[in-house]
């Protein structure tokens, strides 16, 4: 009766740990509902970029000025020029840019992107 008992808690315990692992999503629980939304968009499209990449086809980062304000980048090498395109916390899109260190199209004029730090890569879609 002893050993039923204890493989009952043991099977029990075990599916408790797969059941909660089974739920993590691969992406931080506190970004906004919209920025949850478009990634599960994005997983279900499947990655569209060459075989040749290294890295990732998507990388969505988190950046930050000093008040605080949080910013999302949307930063891809799937096309050449790269291009970034950055939304503020509500999901609007502000600006895009389009090329390396010198860019060859920037809408983001008055925003001055350079007031806004690196935090942490939100997601990063993968081959």
């Amino acid at each position: 009766m002893k050993k039923k008992l204890t493989t009952f808690f043991l099977i029990l315990v075990l599916t408790t740990i797969l059941v909660i692992n089974s739920c993590k999503k691969d992406y931080p629980k506190d970004i906004p509902k919209w920025l949850k939304v478009k990634i599960r968009e994005y997983k279900k499209g499947g990655c569209k970029c060459p075989c040749y990449y290294s890295s990732g086809c998507l990388i969505i980062s988190e950046r930050v000025n000093g008040q605080g304000e949080k910013i999302y980048e949307f930063y891809g090498p799937w096309q050449n020029p790269m291009m970034s395109e950055f939304y503020d916390y509500s999901g609007n899109i502000i600006c895009n840019r389009t090329g390396n260190s010198i860019p060859i199209n920037d809408s983001c004029g008055t925003i001055h992107l350079d007031d806004y730090v690196f935090v942490r890569d939100i997601w990063e879609e993968s081959k």
